[in-house]
């Protein structure tokens, strides 16, 4: 198994772990996982955020990977023919009804891929940060996509560069 394979499970199981935690404080009557949460989780927060989180919320993991293709008019075989995805984040909002729905943005590696721990429930992937500069970027977003509490789920994000 090559290194990136190796860490990738390790962020994974990492993340898992978390998860396992949250569920089992849940049961237990804690009512405040948040710091299990933010120490899990390779996502930042915007936007507002609850003052407490409910023990019948549960957590579950959005992974994938984002590509860009292809990042030049030809690629030799194999050359990765997908663009360097570094610098870039996946950026999810809650699908909550008001204008100050909780926002968390997830870390794409070189290759495009992802983790991230949410709240179960649905969200729009909106799009990249910084900026999405691509002509595909325009029909790749906006998506939805349901996280669902102690499951992974994947997600997977195709843009096309225009490159021909």
């Amino acid at each position: 198994m090559s290194g990136r394979r190796v860490l990738l499970v390790l962020v994974v199981i990492v993340i898992f772990a978390a998860a396992a935690i949250a569920y089992a404080a849940s049961q237990t009557s804690m009512t405040n996982l948040e710091t299990t949460s933010a120490l899990s989780s390779p996502a930042q927060s915007s936007g507002s955020t609850s003052s407490g989180s409910s023990s019948s919320a549960m957590e579950g993991v959005v992974t994938g990977y984002v590509t860009a293709s292809p990042s030049q008019p030809t690629c030799s075989s194999g050359q990765s023919c997908d663009e360097n995805m570094t610098g870039y984040e996946l950026m999810f909002t809650a699908q909550c009804g008001s204008s100050s729905c909780q926002s968390q943005t997830a870390p794409l590696n070189p290759a495009g891929h992802y983790s991230i721990l949410l709240a179960a429930g649905s969200y729009t992937v909106t799009g990249l940060s910084p900026n999405c500069p691509w002509m595909g970027c325009s029909s790749a977003f906006p998506q939805t996509v349901t996280a669902v509490g102690g499951m992974q789920v994947e997600f997977n994000v195709g843009i096309d560069t225009g490159i021909r």
